[in-house]
This record gives structure tokens, C-alpha cells and sequence, in this order.
């Protein structure tokens, strides 16, 4: 990943410590956490968000309603798209370059002090804590970034934990099936902290409700202690006698009605009565969350961006599209090398007319030829150049709504081209 020398430095250090990769254990956080002076404990309540697929759309979701209730807000989530400064959102803004520096800079001394070397990843949650904390915020969201148990930002003492759905993802690391990586997931679930839990493969419930029976911690979950429903592009949830909506919600795809729900779940534990439709439907409506089936436009083409980035994932767009176009879209695809891509490309196929294969220009990903041969079903063309590849998709004929999909890698390259034209022509 080529850097200029202005890039934050956390970024920069990201970079340079990718050798370490990733190494599961909270050793290293702790000790740094601890020198200090235990930022993460700095962070007023807490909401801990772990799953595979719609974290990010429940963090944003929970912190534009939190902060439209009046408390001040911190958001951490990964990875980021254009700018690693979103990655720590302060009252709905990225940070700025410079409170990130500064954040990352008492980081690496922590580190000098307790001569330990943290991994790329854990770092940033490190800065992340620490440039939070300085602001006392009243609410903080956390997402995960991969499993739960062993994650970096595990050394939080959350106020409410959060299970989005769990599916395959990650198993070189999380382990060969959903059950094994569910047990990795249920590990930000604490004693006597209230979870909030989708609607899961009926494997994944159980090992949920081991867990919190066996902590113990309250459990409510989707489709029995709340409910959430969807028709003419309005949201409604029903959380015991309170009933919201219908909202227009500001993420669009069907996938984003249990999310919608999820947060609305945590938000009512952590608000009670304050809770109110009007409260529900201002967050709801103005949630920021890109890269989610956003529609956006490049060269007078329309353009639906979505980092479906595993099966579950893509089984999921394929099925908002179809609900929601009537016609076989022009596909660009580049997957990362370590995902499922034979049963990605399996489901895309179903749904694709034509397709641009390429890469994610950042990361090592699965090479374009191979993602042309698994869709053999459908014409294709190789081009590695994701910007190029982008040219060939708005140059086909017809101006019906192309879909750029298969990882965040990719997506963020694209709205960084499409920033730049907008830039450009402003």
C-alpha cells in the first residue's frame, strides 16, 4: 500500500508492522492499556458489537440516535473505507489527522514502556481508545474487528454486548464451522451485561444461549423479545409495548430491517422511556453508513456499491437487488484472497449479466481470471486495474444500475475515484 509522507502516522504504522499480521490474545492490549492509564475504561457506556456481517450498519444506526438523544458520542470501527480517520468518530465527525497522531504517539511510548510490540490492527484500537477518552464521551460504540474473544477491543467492559448475524467467515482463524466460530463471537458477552442477539442459524442460537445461561447474562433476541418488519420501503419494530415507524431508514437493502432492530434493541436498554418513535425515526432516517448497498454514479452510469465480502453477505445483496430491480445487472467484482470465493461467485452468478473481474488494488486478492472462470455461466472480462475495470463497466451500453461488489477493499478504491471526478468537476 503505497503511502505519502503526510499519512497519519498510525497509518504509517499500520503498514509497517503487516509482517506481524494477525495475532489473536489480549496480552499485548492489556498491558498497554494499562500504562495508559486505562483509556478503554474512559469511554462511558459501552456498546459492544460483534457478528459477521452488519456490524458497521448497527454502530451507525445506534450512534446517530444516541447522539440525536443529546449524549455526546464515540464510534470505532473497522476498517475504513477512504481515510483511516474513520475509523474513530467523535459526536458523528471523523477524527482529525492530528488528534490521531497525537493519540498514537502516547500508544507507541505505552508500547516502549511495556516492551511489548502490538500488531497493526491492535494499535489502532490502542490510538482509538485513547483519542476517545479524551473526550468523555457518554456513549461509545464498539465494533469488533474479527471474532470477539481474543479481539483487540475485547478489554472494553461493555454496558450492552451485540450479536449481529453469524455466519462462515474468517475460519483459518475462527475455526471450520459456524458453531466453533459462534463460541469465538459470544466472547464480548460478559456477566450480568444485557445481549441483544439477531436472528441466528438455529447452531449459532445455541451456543449463544449457553453462553449467557451459563455467565449468566440477559438475552433478548430477534423474532422473540423483539420483532421487526418491512413493506413499501418503511421499518417497523415492536419492542414489548413500544412500536416505532414506519421510518424510512437511511441504509437501504432489506438485510438493514434486522439491523435497524438490533440497534433500536440496544437503544432502548440504554435510553429506557427516552426512547421515543420521534428519537427512533431521527436516527434511524439520517444514519451515515457508506459502502452499504449505496447508490451512487460515475460517468452518468448508476452505480450500487456494496462490500459483500463473504456468502452470507452476498446472498444477502443478491437477494435486496432482486427485491428491489428488475433487471440482470453489469457486475465488478474483485474478492480478498482469504474469502470463500467459489461460493460467492456461486450465488452472484445467479444474478449477473456481465462482469468486470479484477482486483482490490490494495490487498492480495483472488486473481481476476479465476473469478471469470468460476463465472463461467455469464460473459466476463479480465482487467487487474480496478480503475480501469471501472471504465469498461460504465462504458457498456444501457443505463440501467451496475453493481460493484465483493470487498470493502474494492469499494473504498472506487469512492476514492468517485470523490476525485466529483472533486474535479466542482
Amino acid at each position: 500500500m503505497p503511502l505519502t509522507t503526510n499519512a497519519p502516522l498510525v497509518l504509517q504504522e499500520m503498514v509497517r508492522r503487516g509482517l506481524l499480521g494477525i495475532q489473536p490474545g489480549l496480552s499485548r492490549m492489556e498491558a498497554v492499556c494499562a500504562a495508559l492509564g486505562h483509556p478503554e475504561a474512559q469511554l462511558g457506556e459501552v456498546v459492544h458489537v460483534a457478528g459477521t456481517n452488519g456490524k458497521g450498519s448497527v454502530c451507525a444506526f445506534l450512534e446517530a440516535t444516541m447522539r440525536r438523544s443529546g449524549r455526546s458520542t464515540g464510534l470505532f470501527t473497522s476498517p475504513h473505507l477512504v481515510d483511516i480517520c474513520e475509523r474513530v468518530r467523535l459526536n458523528g465527525l471523523d477524527i482529525s489527522p492530528q488528534d490521531f497522531d497525537l493519540a498514537t504517539i502516547k500508544v507507541l511510548a505505552a508500547e516502549r514502556t511495556c516492551s511489548v510490540t502490538l500488531t497493526g490492527f491492535e494499535l489502532v484500537t490502542a490510538a482509538g481508545f485513547v483519542a476517545m477518552a479524551h473526550h468523555r464521551p457518554d456513549v461509545s460504540i464498539i465494533e469488533v474487528g474479527m471474532g470477539g474473544r481474543l479481539d483487540a477491543t475485547n478489554v472494553v467492559r461493555p454496558a450492552v454486548a451485540v450479536l449481529t448475524p453469524i455466519a462462515m467467515d474468517h475460519a483459518s482463524y475462527l475455526g471450520a464451522d459456524v458453531a466453533t466460530i459462534a463460541g469465538e463471537k459470544v466472547g464480548i458477552v460478559k456477566a450480568g451485561v444485557p445481549c441483544f442477539s439477531a436472528v441466528q442459524l438455529p447452531e449459532v442460537r445455541e451456543v449463544i444461549r449457553s453462553r449467557c445461561a451459563a455467565l449468566p447474562a440477559p438475552l433478548s433476541e430477534a423474532e422473540v423479545s423483539f420483532h421487526a418488519t418491512g413493506g413499501d420501503g418503511l421499518w417497523r419494530g415492536e419492542f414489548g409495548p413500544l412500536k416505532l415507524g414506519p421510518i424510512a431508514l437511511a441504509l437501504k437493502g432489506d438485510f438493514q430491517q434486522g439491523n435497524a432492530a438490533l440497534a433500536m434493541a440496544a437503544a432502548r436498554q440504554l435510553l429506557g422511556t427516552e426512547l421515543t418513535p420521534k428519537l427512533a425515526a431521527a436516527g434511524l432516517s439520517t444514519a451515515r453508513w457508506p459502502g452499504r448497498f449505496q447508490l451512487s454514479e460515475f460517468k452518468g452510469r448508476p452505480l450500487l456499491l456494496d462490500g459483500a465480502h463473504n456468502p452470507h453477505a452476498m446472498t444477502e445483496l443478491c437477494s435486496s437487488f432482486r427485491a428491489r430491480y428488475n433487471h440482470r445487472p453489469d457486475v465488478l467484482l474483485a474478492v480478498k484472497e482469504d474469502k470463500d470465493v467459489a461460493q460467492m461467485t456461486a450465488t452472484l452468478a445467479g444474478l449477473v449479466r456481465w462482469a468486470v473481474c479484477t482486483t482490490t488494488g490494495s490487498v492480495a486478492s483472488v486473481p481476476p481470471a479465476h473469478l471469470a472462470r468460476l463465472l463461467k455461466e455469464c460473459p466476463t472480462v479480465v482487467e487487474p486495474d480496478p480503475e480501469a475495470a471501472l471504465d469498461l463497466l460504465v462504458a457498456r451500453e444501457g443505463n440501467n444500475v451496475a453493481l460493484c461488489c465483493g470487498s470493502f477493499y474494492l469499494i473504498g478504491a472506487l469512492l476514492k475515484r468517485l470523490s476525485t471526478v466529483t472533486e474535479n468537476n466542482s
